[in-house]
């Protein structure tokens, strides 16, 4: 991925810039709430396996498939970071890396980038989820299956969710595809060298 593909405002060449770019690919592709994503530690991860634990709504603890994308762009802000992996600590550290990143500090990020990119949110993190939700729909997947997907406890929840988001525009999905790379070719390897 080149400066070019995320002109939109997350500057890649930077360890902040990467882990906001790891964060919005977590978020959008796996419709994960804020916490869920912000409290992964190390030891939530199984990059060789292909999936990560968390803990959802509830305290539930559940396990899901890491989206490739998501591994992939984890690793190289791990790797321009600094970051020593060790199971203990948070994956997307604040000040101190045995604690998550601030979620406030995070939406502003991304309320900033997002701005530059002529679109106004409120809740940035939210947002992302609601365009996961949306994108699911998209493809066709049945009610139960974005039931699950977004940890919903009955299909009612999920039913209302999905209509209170009818006739809203998605501001994130289409650009933010385009602008990440989603849609093109290329690849990053964890080393930062682009493949065709």
């Amino acid at each position: 991925m080149t400066s070019r593909s995320t002109s939109w405002a997350i500057p890649v060449e930077s360890a902040a810039g990467l882990r906001l770019r790891a964060l919005v690919l977590a978020y959008l592709l796996t419709g994960r709430r804020r916490s869920e994503v912000l409290n992964l530690r190390w030891r939530d991860l199984d990059l060789e396996g292909g999936f990560y634990r968390y803990t959802g709504k509830g305290g539930k603890e559940r396990q899901r498939a890491l989206p490739p994308p998501v591994r992939l762009a984890i690793l190289v802000y791990a790797q321009a970071a600094g970051l020593t992996r060790k199971p203990e600590e948070a994956v997307f550290p604040g000040r101190w890396r045995d604690q998550p990143v601030d979620g406030k500090y995070i939406g502003e990020q991304l309320r900033q980038a997002a701005q530059l990119a002529g679109i106004e949110l409120e809740r940035p993190l939210h947002t992302l989820r609601h365009s996961y939700a949306r994108a699911l729909r998209r493809v066709e997947a049945p009610l139960e299956a974005v039931q699950a997907a977004l940890d919903h406890s009955n299909l009612a929840t999920t039913s209302i969710y999905l209509r209170q988001l009818e006739g809203q525009e998605d501001p994130w999905w289409p650009k933010l595809a385009a602008e990440l790379g989603l849609e093109g070719r290329e690849e990053v390897t964890p080393t930062g060298e682009e493949r065709p």
